[in-house]
Protein backbone atom coordinates (compact mmCIF):
# COMPACT_ATOMS: atom_id res chain seq x y z
CA UNK A 1 0.00 0.00 0.00
CA UNK A 2 2.35 2.77 -1.21
CA UNK A 3 -0.19 4.85 -2.93
CA UNK A 4 -1.58 8.00 -2.06
CA UNK A 5 -5.05 6.37 -0.87
CA UNK A 6 -3.14 4.38 2.28
CA UNK A 7 -4.70 5.12 5.66
CA UNK A 8 -1.05 7.12 6.35
CA UNK A 9 -1.50 9.53 3.11
CA UNK A 10 -5.15 9.84 3.60
CA UNK A 11 -5.01 10.35 8.25
CA UNK A 12 -7.99 7.61 8.18
CA UNK A 13 -5.96 5.49 10.55
CA UNK A 14 -7.26 5.23 14.19
CA UNK A 15 -5.37 8.19 16.23
CA UNK A 16 -5.38 10.44 13.20
CA UNK A 17 -3.63 13.72 14.71
CA UNK A 18 -6.09 17.29 13.58
CA UNK A 19 -4.37 19.74 10.93
CA UNK A 20 -1.77 21.75 12.50
CA UNK A 21 -2.69 25.72 12.16
CA UNK A 22 -0.27 26.78 9.32
CA UNK A 23 2.77 28.31 10.63
CA UNK A 24 3.83 31.71 9.78
CA UNK A 25 6.79 32.28 7.47
CA UNK A 26 8.11 35.67 8.18
CA UNK A 27 12.13 34.73 8.54
CA UNK A 28 12.54 36.46 11.66
CA UNK A 29 12.54 33.64 14.41
CA UNK A 30 14.72 34.45 17.40
CA UNK A 31 15.27 37.89 16.11
CA UNK A 32 14.75 40.80 18.53
CA UNK A 33 11.70 41.73 17.31
CA UNK A 34 10.39 37.93 17.72
CA UNK A 35 12.05 38.26 21.16
CA UNK A 36 10.48 41.26 22.57
CA UNK A 37 6.64 39.14 21.21
CA UNK A 38 7.44 36.19 22.73
CA UNK A 39 8.42 37.77 26.37
CA UNK A 40 5.22 40.53 26.03
CA UNK A 41 2.93 37.44 24.88
CA UNK A 42 4.87 35.22 28.10
CA UNK A 43 4.18 38.22 30.88
CA UNK A 44 0.62 38.21 30.02
CA UNK A 45 -0.53 35.28 29.59
CA UNK A 46 1.61 33.09 31.69
CA UNK A 47 1.44 32.80 35.48
CA UNK A 48 4.30 31.23 35.43
CA UNK A 49 6.79 33.55 34.07
CA UNK A 50 8.70 35.69 36.69
CA UNK A 51 7.11 39.08 35.25
CA UNK A 52 3.69 37.88 34.84
CA UNK A 53 2.59 39.31 38.31
CA UNK A 54 3.52 42.73 37.20
CA UNK A 55 1.62 42.06 33.92
CA UNK A 56 -0.82 39.94 33.36
CA UNK A 57 -1.62 39.85 37.00
CA UNK A 58 -2.57 43.30 36.93
CA UNK A 59 -4.51 43.34 34.05
CA UNK A 60 -2.45 43.72 31.36
CA UNK A 61 -3.24 42.08 28.46
CA UNK A 62 -2.08 41.89 24.87
CA UNK A 63 -4.55 42.51 21.72
CA UNK A 64 -6.16 40.16 19.58
CA UNK A 65 -4.82 40.91 17.06
CA UNK A 66 -0.67 40.48 18.28
CA UNK A 67 -1.25 37.44 20.30
CA UNK A 68 -1.51 34.89 17.70
CA UNK A 69 0.24 36.79 15.13
CA UNK A 70 3.92 37.68 15.05
CA UNK A 71 3.44 39.01 11.59
CA UNK A 72 0.73 41.51 12.30
CA UNK A 73 3.40 42.59 15.53
CA UNK A 74 5.64 43.03 13.17
CA UNK A 75 3.95 44.96 10.70
CA UNK A 76 2.83 47.27 13.34
CA UNK A 77 5.26 48.19 15.24
CA UNK A 78 8.54 47.95 12.22
CA UNK A 79 11.78 46.66 12.67
CA UNK A 80 13.37 47.13 16.26
CA UNK A 81 15.57 50.05 16.69
CA UNK A 82 18.97 49.23 18.26
CA UNK A 83 19.12 49.93 21.50
CA UNK A 84 15.15 49.68 22.24
CA UNK A 85 12.93 47.68 24.05
CA UNK A 86 9.13 47.09 23.65
CA UNK A 87 7.17 50.17 25.77
CA UNK A 88 3.54 50.75 26.35
CA UNK A 89 2.78 54.41 26.51
CA UNK A 90 0.14 53.83 28.96
CA UNK A 91 1.73 51.65 31.66
CA UNK A 92 -2.09 50.58 32.54
CA UNK A 93 -3.19 50.41 29.31
CA UNK A 94 -2.44 46.70 27.18
CA UNK A 95 -0.22 46.02 24.53
CA UNK A 96 -1.81 47.73 20.95
CA UNK A 97 -0.79 49.13 18.09
CA UNK A 98 -2.22 52.38 19.67
CA UNK A 99 -0.13 51.86 23.03
CA UNK A 100 2.98 50.95 22.08
CA UNK A 101 6.29 52.10 20.61
CA UNK A 102 10.53 51.04 20.76
CA UNK A 103 12.36 52.99 23.52
CA UNK A 104 15.25 53.09 25.29
CA UNK A 105 16.09 52.28 28.67
CA UNK A 106 16.27 55.77 29.55
CA UNK A 107 12.66 57.05 28.22
CA UNK A 108 11.58 53.82 30.02
CA UNK A 109 13.09 55.10 33.23
CA UNK A 110 11.52 58.05 33.05
CA UNK A 111 7.86 56.36 31.98
CA UNK A 112 7.29 54.07 35.41
CA UNK A 113 4.70 54.02 37.12
CA UNK A 114 7.13 54.46 40.22
CA UNK A 115 8.25 58.10 38.88
CA UNK A 116 6.51 60.47 41.26
CA UNK A 117 5.09 63.48 39.28
CA UNK A 118 5.00 67.22 40.58
CA UNK A 119 3.29 69.93 39.35
CA UNK A 120 4.85 73.84 40.06
CA UNK A 121 4.08 76.84 37.95
CA UNK A 122 2.02 74.78 35.64
CA UNK A 123 4.62 72.40 34.81
CA UNK A 124 4.31 68.78 35.20
CA UNK A 125 8.05 67.03 35.73
CA UNK A 126 9.09 63.94 37.01
CA UNK A 127 11.05 64.59 40.48
CA UNK A 128 14.20 64.06 38.81
CA UNK A 129 13.79 66.68 35.92
CA UNK A 130 12.55 69.14 39.25
CA UNK A 131 16.25 67.89 41.10
CA UNK A 132 18.30 68.85 37.67
CA UNK A 133 16.33 72.12 37.01
CA UNK A 134 16.73 73.46 40.49
CA UNK A 135 20.12 72.28 41.20
CA UNK A 136 18.68 70.81 44.31
CA UNK A 137 19.59 67.39 45.23
CA UNK A 138 16.87 64.39 44.37
CA UNK A 139 17.37 62.82 47.22
CA UNK A 140 16.42 66.80 48.92
CA UNK A 141 13.56 67.43 46.84
CA UNK A 142 11.96 63.69 47.17
CA UNK A 143 12.42 63.94 51.49
CA UNK A 144 10.94 67.48 51.34
CA UNK A 145 7.53 66.16 49.04
CA UNK A 146 7.55 63.10 51.11
CA UNK A 147 7.60 65.08 54.70
CA UNK A 148 4.56 66.74 53.55
CA UNK A 149 5.75 69.80 52.12
CA UNK A 150 4.01 71.68 49.03
CA UNK A 151 5.99 71.93 45.55
CA UNK A 152 6.87 75.40 46.09
CA UNK A 153 8.26 75.08 49.72
CA UNK A 154 10.49 71.89 48.23
CA UNK A 155 11.54 73.93 45.15
CA UNK A 156 12.04 77.40 46.12
CA UNK A 157 13.55 76.69 49.66
CA UNK A 158 17.40 76.69 49.00
CA UNK A 159 19.32 73.81 50.43
CA UNK A 160 21.10 74.20 53.48
CA UNK A 161 25.08 74.63 52.24
CA UNK A 162 26.15 71.08 54.08
CA UNK A 163 22.99 69.01 52.74
CA UNK A 164 23.55 70.76 49.06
Amino acid sequence: MNDDTSPMATGSFAGAQPKRKKRELHGKSYSREWNSWCMMKRRTTDPLCRQWKWYGGRGITCCDRWIDSFATFLSDMGPRPPGTTLDRKDNDGPYEPGNCRWSTSEEQARHTRHNRWITYKGRCLILKDWASITGLKYHTLKRRINCGWTPEEAIETPARAWAQ
